[in-house]
Protein backbone atom coordinates (compact mmCIF):
# COMPACT_ATOMS: atom_id res chain seq x y z
CA UNK A 1 0.00 0.00 0.00
CA UNK A 2 0.91 3.57 -0.84
CA UNK A 3 -0.08 6.41 0.75
CA UNK A 4 0.07 9.49 -0.92
CA UNK A 5 -1.53 12.65 -1.56
CA UNK A 6 -2.89 15.70 0.76
CA UNK A 7 0.10 16.30 2.28
CA UNK A 8 0.56 12.95 3.62
CA UNK A 9 4.24 10.85 4.00
CA UNK A 10 4.68 8.56 1.33
CA UNK A 11 5.48 4.88 2.27
CA UNK A 12 5.42 1.74 1.15
CA UNK A 13 4.64 -2.02 3.71
CA UNK A 14 6.56 -3.72 1.19
CA UNK A 15 9.70 -3.39 -0.37
CA UNK A 16 9.44 -1.39 -3.44
CA UNK A 17 12.94 -0.51 -5.44
CA UNK A 18 12.54 3.59 -5.29
CA UNK A 19 12.19 2.88 -0.65
CA UNK A 20 15.63 4.19 0.37
CA UNK A 21 14.80 3.45 4.43
CA UNK A 22 12.44 2.11 6.30
CA UNK A 23 11.02 1.94 9.78
CA UNK A 24 9.29 -1.21 11.68
CA UNK A 25 7.43 -2.87 8.05
CA UNK A 26 7.39 0.77 6.91
CA UNK A 27 9.29 1.47 3.77
CA UNK A 28 9.69 5.18 2.76
CA UNK A 29 10.95 6.96 -0.51
CA UNK A 30 12.76 9.54 1.04
CA UNK A 31 14.93 9.90 4.00
CA UNK A 32 12.35 13.03 5.00
CA UNK A 33 9.48 10.91 5.27
CA UNK A 34 11.50 8.36 7.40
CA UNK A 35 12.54 11.02 9.98
CA UNK A 36 9.14 12.59 10.31
CA UNK A 37 7.12 9.31 10.73
CA UNK A 38 9.63 7.70 13.00
CA UNK A 39 8.31 7.94 16.38
CA UNK A 40 10.77 8.29 19.41
CA UNK A 41 13.29 5.33 20.27
CA UNK A 42 12.58 3.84 16.62
CA UNK A 43 15.35 2.35 14.23
CA UNK A 44 15.36 4.19 11.09
CA UNK A 45 17.20 1.74 8.58
CA UNK A 46 18.68 2.50 4.96
CA UNK A 47 17.64 -0.05 2.40
CA UNK A 48 19.84 1.44 -0.43
CA UNK A 49 22.13 4.20 -1.11
CA UNK A 50 20.66 7.29 -1.74
CA UNK A 51 21.70 10.98 -2.85
CA UNK A 52 19.63 13.53 -1.16
CA UNK A 53 19.38 17.44 -1.78
CA UNK A 54 18.03 18.66 1.46
CA UNK A 55 20.05 18.35 5.16
CA UNK A 56 18.86 15.62 7.24
CA UNK A 57 16.86 17.26 10.22
CA UNK A 58 16.30 14.92 12.86
CA UNK A 59 14.46 15.95 16.00
CA UNK A 60 13.12 12.88 17.62
CA UNK A 61 15.16 10.49 19.67
CA UNK A 62 16.04 7.73 17.19
CA UNK A 63 18.27 5.08 15.72
CA UNK A 64 19.68 6.09 12.09
CA UNK A 65 21.50 2.59 11.03
CA UNK A 66 23.16 3.14 7.89
CA UNK A 67 23.04 -0.75 7.09
CA UNK A 68 26.76 -0.43 5.14
CA UNK A 69 24.82 1.90 2.67
CA UNK A 70 26.13 5.42 1.57
CA UNK A 71 24.47 8.40 2.46
CA UNK A 72 25.29 11.67 -0.32
CA UNK A 73 24.59 15.13 0.24
CA UNK A 74 24.50 16.86 -3.06
CA UNK A 75 24.70 20.74 -2.42
CA UNK A 76 23.23 20.64 1.38
CA UNK A 77 24.63 20.11 4.56
CA UNK A 78 24.52 16.31 6.05
CA UNK A 79 22.71 14.84 9.34
CA UNK A 80 21.19 17.82 12.00
CA UNK A 81 20.10 16.19 15.01
CA UNK A 82 18.58 18.91 16.69
CA UNK A 83 17.02 18.29 20.75
CA UNK A 84 16.89 14.49 20.49
CA UNK A 85 19.49 12.05 21.29
CA UNK A 86 20.42 10.01 18.01
CA UNK A 87 22.70 7.07 17.37
CA UNK A 88 24.06 6.96 13.84
CA UNK A 89 25.90 3.80 13.11
CA UNK A 90 27.31 1.96 10.32
CA UNK A 91 27.67 3.59 6.85
CA UNK A 92 29.23 6.17 5.10
CA UNK A 93 28.35 10.08 4.88
CA UNK A 94 29.47 11.55 1.37
CA UNK A 95 29.42 15.78 1.42
CA UNK A 96 29.39 16.33 -2.53
CA UNK A 97 29.46 20.06 -3.37
CA UNK A 98 31.36 22.71 -5.04
CA UNK A 99 34.71 23.52 -3.46
CA UNK A 100 33.02 27.29 -3.80
CA UNK A 101 29.69 25.77 -2.36
CA UNK A 102 31.04 25.75 1.71
CA UNK A 103 28.71 23.17 4.18
CA UNK A 104 28.58 23.72 7.76
CA UNK A 105 28.48 20.00 8.56
CA UNK A 106 28.46 16.39 7.49
CA UNK A 107 27.25 15.26 10.82
CA UNK A 108 25.97 17.95 13.68
CA UNK A 109 24.51 17.74 16.84
CA UNK A 110 22.57 20.80 18.50
CA UNK A 111 21.46 19.96 21.96
CA UNK A 112 21.91 16.26 21.83
CA UNK A 113 23.12 13.54 23.22
CA UNK A 114 24.50 10.76 20.67
CA UNK A 115 26.39 8.08 19.77
CA UNK A 116 28.40 8.09 15.97
CA UNK A 117 29.75 4.61 15.34
CA UNK A 118 31.62 2.70 12.57
CA UNK A 119 30.74 5.59 10.49
CA UNK A 120 33.16 6.88 7.74
CA UNK A 121 33.24 10.80 7.14
CA UNK A 122 33.84 12.54 3.51
CA UNK A 123 33.52 15.83 4.63
CA UNK A 124 34.93 16.98 1.49
CA UNK A 125 34.98 21.27 1.79
CA UNK A 126 32.27 20.85 4.65
CA UNK A 127 33.14 23.17 7.52
CA UNK A 128 32.91 20.47 10.16
CA UNK A 129 32.84 16.92 9.52
CA UNK A 130 31.55 15.70 12.96
CA UNK A 131 30.37 18.55 14.95
CA UNK A 132 28.27 19.07 18.49
CA UNK A 133 27.35 22.84 19.94
CA UNK A 134 24.35 24.18 22.21
CA UNK A 135 21.66 26.81 21.08
CA UNK A 136 23.14 28.93 23.29
CA UNK A 137 26.77 30.76 24.82
CA UNK A 138 26.67 27.74 27.92
CA UNK A 139 28.04 24.65 28.11
CA UNK A 140 24.59 22.24 27.54
CA UNK A 141 25.90 19.04 29.74
CA UNK A 142 25.72 16.91 26.11
CA UNK A 143 27.99 14.56 25.02
CA UNK A 144 28.67 13.08 21.59
CA UNK A 145 30.36 9.91 21.95
CA UNK A 146 32.40 8.97 18.29
CA UNK A 147 33.48 5.37 17.91
CA UNK A 148 35.22 3.33 14.98
CA UNK A 149 34.58 6.66 13.11
CA UNK A 150 37.02 8.20 10.64
CA UNK A 151 36.50 11.61 8.98
CA UNK A 152 38.47 12.92 6.00
CA UNK A 153 38.27 16.66 4.50
CA UNK A 154 39.72 20.07 4.48
CA UNK A 155 37.63 21.82 7.44
CA UNK A 156 37.84 21.06 11.18
CA UNK A 157 37.11 17.35 11.00
CA UNK A 158 35.95 16.82 14.63
CA UNK A 159 35.14 20.01 16.49
CA UNK A 160 33.13 21.06 19.39
CA UNK A 161 31.93 23.90 21.08
CA UNK A 162 29.58 24.10 24.12
CA UNK A 163 29.17 20.55 24.47
CA UNK A 164 31.57 17.29 24.64
CA UNK A 165 32.79 15.28 22.54
CA UNK A 166 34.71 12.10 23.06
CA UNK A 167 37.12 10.09 20.44
CA UNK A 168 37.90 6.47 21.03
CA UNK A 169 41.31 4.47 19.60
CA UNK A 170 39.68 3.47 16.37
CA UNK A 171 38.85 7.26 15.54
CA UNK A 172 40.97 8.81 12.41
CA UNK A 173 40.91 11.92 10.61
CA UNK A 174 42.82 12.71 7.20
CA UNK A 175 42.74 17.03 7.37
CA UNK A 176 44.46 18.06 3.84
CA UNK A 177 44.15 21.03 1.55
CA UNK A 178 42.39 24.23 2.75
CA UNK A 179 39.28 25.02 3.66
CA UNK A 180 37.61 27.90 2.42
CA UNK A 181 37.32 29.84 5.20
CA UNK A 182 41.05 30.04 5.99
CA UNK A 183 43.76 28.15 7.96
CA UNK A 184 41.90 28.76 10.90
CA UNK A 185 39.88 26.31 10.04
CA UNK A 186 41.66 23.26 8.97
CA UNK A 187 42.34 20.95 11.90
CA UNK A 188 42.25 17.29 12.55
CA UNK A 189 40.80 17.76 15.96
CA UNK A 190 39.97 20.99 17.79
CA UNK A 191 37.66 22.77 20.52
CA UNK A 192 36.15 26.28 21.17
CA UNK A 193 33.64 27.68 23.05
CA UNK A 194 33.57 26.13 26.30
CA UNK A 195 33.75 23.17 24.48
CA UNK A 196 35.60 20.00 25.55
CA UNK A 197 36.87 17.72 23.60
CA UNK A 198 38.45 14.11 25.22
CA UNK A 199 40.80 11.98 22.78
CA UNK A 200 41.43 8.75 23.47
CA UNK A 201 43.36 7.13 21.11
CA UNK A 202 43.19 7.04 17.10
CA UNK A 203 44.65 8.63 14.23
CA UNK A 204 44.55 12.20 13.48
CA UNK A 205 47.14 13.46 10.14
CA UNK A 206 46.72 17.44 9.03
CA UNK A 207 48.56 19.43 6.55
CA UNK A 208 47.69 22.49 8.90
CA UNK A 209 46.47 21.47 12.96
CA UNK A 210 46.46 18.18 14.41
CA UNK A 211 45.34 19.89 17.49
CA UNK A 212 43.89 23.07 17.50
CA UNK A 213 41.88 25.80 19.52
CA UNK A 214 39.96 28.83 18.61
CA UNK A 215 40.21 31.60 20.26
CA UNK A 216 37.35 31.19 23.06
CA UNK A 217 38.12 28.94 25.95
CA UNK A 218 38.07 25.15 25.37
CA UNK A 219 39.59 22.08 26.62
CA UNK A 220 41.11 19.61 24.97
CA UNK A 221 42.25 16.11 26.88
CA UNK A 222 44.24 13.71 25.25
CA UNK A 223 45.20 10.39 26.75
CA UNK A 224 46.33 8.69 23.88
CA UNK A 225 46.58 8.41 20.10
CA UNK A 226 48.39 9.17 17.56
CA UNK A 227 48.96 12.58 15.60
CA UNK A 228 51.03 14.31 12.49
CA UNK A 229 50.47 17.87 12.32
CA UNK A 230 50.92 21.24 14.47
CA UNK A 231 49.83 21.77 18.11
CA UNK A 232 48.06 25.19 17.88
CA UNK A 233 46.98 26.28 21.03
CA UNK A 234 45.20 29.83 19.92
CA UNK A 235 45.42 32.81 23.04
CA UNK A 236 42.02 33.70 24.12
CA UNK A 237 41.58 36.74 23.02
CA UNK A 238 39.95 40.17 25.51
CA UNK A 239 36.79 39.29 24.16
CA UNK A 240 36.34 36.27 25.62
CA UNK A 241 38.49 36.42 29.48
CA UNK A 242 35.60 36.05 31.19
CA UNK A 243 34.81 33.06 30.36
CA UNK A 244 38.41 31.86 31.27
CA UNK A 245 41.43 30.09 29.66
CA UNK A 246 42.08 27.21 28.00
CA UNK A 247 43.09 23.86 29.32
CA UNK A 248 44.89 21.68 26.79
CA UNK A 249 46.66 18.76 28.67
CA UNK A 250 48.12 15.48 27.19
CA UNK A 251 48.60 12.42 29.31
CA UNK A 252 49.55 9.88 26.17
CA UNK A 253 50.21 9.61 22.54
CA UNK A 254 52.67 9.93 19.61
CA UNK A 255 53.31 13.77 17.57
CA UNK A 256 55.57 14.81 14.93
CA UNK A 257 55.94 18.29 16.80
CA UNK A 258 56.89 18.65 20.84
CA UNK A 259 54.02 18.84 23.05
CA UNK A 260 55.72 19.54 26.18
CA UNK A 261 54.54 22.64 26.15
CA UNK A 262 50.75 20.91 26.76
CA UNK A 263 52.18 18.04 29.00
CA UNK A 264 49.66 17.29 31.99
CA UNK A 265 51.28 17.20 35.36
CA UNK A 266 52.78 13.87 36.28
CA UNK A 267 54.05 13.51 32.51
CA UNK A 268 56.65 13.94 29.93
CA UNK A 269 57.60 13.79 26.37
CA UNK A 270 60.48 11.94 25.15
CA UNK A 271 61.94 11.90 21.34
CA UNK A 272 61.69 8.54 19.77
CA UNK A 273 63.19 8.90 16.56
CA UNK A 274 61.79 11.71 14.48
CA UNK A 275 58.42 11.66 16.88
CA UNK A 276 57.52 12.63 20.14
CA UNK A 277 56.02 10.25 22.73
CA UNK A 278 54.57 10.79 26.17
CA UNK A 279 54.68 8.67 29.19
CA UNK A 280 53.77 9.06 32.75
CA UNK A 281 57.00 10.52 34.47
CA UNK A 282 59.14 10.02 37.80
CA UNK A 283 60.82 13.04 39.64
CA UNK A 284 64.45 13.30 39.12
CA UNK A 285 65.89 12.31 42.77
CA UNK A 286 68.14 14.60 44.00
CA UNK A 287 71.66 14.08 46.21
CA UNK A 288 70.92 15.52 49.58
CA UNK A 289 73.59 18.51 50.54
CA UNK A 290 75.73 19.35 53.40
CA UNK A 291 75.81 15.81 55.10
CA UNK A 292 78.25 15.37 57.64
CA UNK A 293 79.47 12.42 59.59
CA UNK A 294 77.92 11.50 62.80
CA UNK A 295 78.20 7.62 63.16
CA UNK A 296 74.77 7.13 62.29
CA UNK A 297 73.38 5.51 59.13
CA UNK A 298 72.06 8.52 56.93
CA UNK A 299 70.34 8.97 53.85
CA UNK A 300 72.00 10.47 50.29
CA UNK A 301 69.53 10.16 48.13
CA UNK A 302 65.39 10.59 49.18
CA UNK A 303 63.34 7.58 47.48
CA UNK A 304 60.46 8.80 45.79
CA UNK A 305 57.45 7.59 43.63
CA UNK A 306 57.52 5.45 40.33
CA UNK A 307 61.45 3.70 41.25
CA UNK A 308 63.49 2.24 43.23
CA UNK A 309 66.51 3.33 44.74
CA UNK A 310 69.96 1.50 45.40
CA UNK A 311 73.18 2.45 47.42
CA UNK A 312 71.45 5.31 48.57
CA UNK A 313 72.29 5.26 52.33
CA UNK A 314 75.18 4.35 54.29
CA UNK A 315 77.07 5.02 57.42
CA UNK A 316 80.49 5.86 57.24
CA UNK A 317 82.41 8.82 55.22
CA UNK A 318 82.96 8.63 51.99
CA UNK A 319 81.67 9.26 48.41
CA UNK A 320 79.16 6.89 47.14
CA UNK A 321 76.98 6.11 43.94
CA UNK A 322 72.94 5.60 44.41
CA UNK A 323 71.22 4.03 41.88
CA UNK A 324 67.86 4.93 40.78
CA UNK A 325 65.44 2.57 38.35
CA UNK A 326 62.75 3.42 36.80
CA UNK A 327 59.16 1.73 37.12
CA UNK A 328 57.89 0.20 34.06
CA UNK A 329 56.46 2.39 31.63
CA UNK A 330 57.79 5.66 33.29
CA UNK A 331 60.56 7.98 32.28
CA UNK A 332 62.50 10.90 34.15
CA UNK A 333 60.13 13.71 34.28
CA UNK A 334 62.76 16.08 32.13
CA UNK A 335 62.29 13.54 29.13
CA UNK A 336 65.45 10.87 29.69
CA UNK A 337 64.81 7.03 30.46
CA UNK A 338 68.44 6.08 31.78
Amino acid sequence: MTVTGGGEIALETSAPAAAVAKTGESYFLTLADAFAAAESGETVKLVRDVTVSETAEITTPLTVDLAGKTVTFAGCDGFYVVGADCVISNGTVVMDAPATDNRFAAIGFEDANGLVKDVAVAACNAKYGMTCCSDGNDFNERTVACENVDVTGSGMLFYCETAAMTLDADCSAAQSGQYAGGEAYSDAVAAGWLGELTINGGTYVAEVNAIATMSSPATIIVTGGDFTGAITVTPVSENYKSMGEHKVEISGGTFSVDPTDWVADGYAATKVGERYEVWPAAEVPVAVADLIYDGNLQTGVVAGANFTLTGNVATNAGSYTATATLADDYIWADGSSD
